[in-house]
């Protein structure tokens, strides 16, 4: 497989999961999801899925292992909590912008550069993140946009590993 063939199956397999998120909430009935709160890492709604559809299921089995899933900080969509938090879902939708526009056109990345880039992006949403919990304000157009560079920046670091392992004699 080359380089090209793995952006594709990348950014088509992003966009799935991308699609299955957001339709999600309209396959099941209005209201059908609403006030979860777990953890990230921890499956805590498992007896949901069970009930669900299995393409919703996915969905918001994927959200429950990747996100808090915290109600007052997600979406809703048909009356039914998102599957991921909104940071989440645009950390997915700046990835899946990143990974299209690597595969419409190839930009030569310098590691340095990259390195820089991912690591100014990831410190602005880490203050974000941290002045939200500390004064308890709520601002998710701030979470929005610090998700969708921070989806950017981990399609500019993917993309940074694709073209070290292609060029380099000795892989990444």
């Amino acid at each position: 497989m080359g380089p090209r063939d793995f952006r594709a199956v990348i950014t088509l397999s992003s966009m799935a999961v991308l699609a299955l998120i957001l339709c999600a909430p309209w396959i099941l009935p209005y209201g059908y999801v609403n006030g979860l709160s777990g953890h990230p890492g921890v499956i805590d709604f498992q007896y949901v899925w069970n009930e669900m559809d299995p393409l919703s299921a996915v969905a918001y089995w994927i959200g429950d292992i990747l996100c808090h899933q915290q109600a007052e900080r997600s979406l809703v969509m048909n009356g039914s909590q998102m599957p991921v938090c909104v940071r989440d879902l645009f950390i997915i939708i700046g990835f899946v912008i990143g990974c299209v526009s690597f595969l419409i056109r190839r930009y030569e990345l310098k590691v340095r550069g990259t390195a820089i880039f991912f690591m100014i992006v990831l410190t602005i949403l880490l203050t974000d993140h941290t002045f939200q919990s500390i004064t308890g304000i709520d601002l998710p157009i701030s979470r929005a946009i610090t998700g969708t560079l921070m989806g950017i920046a981990s399609a500019f670091l993917l993309e940074l590993c694709i073209q070290i392992q292609y060029t380099s004699r000795f892989g990444c």
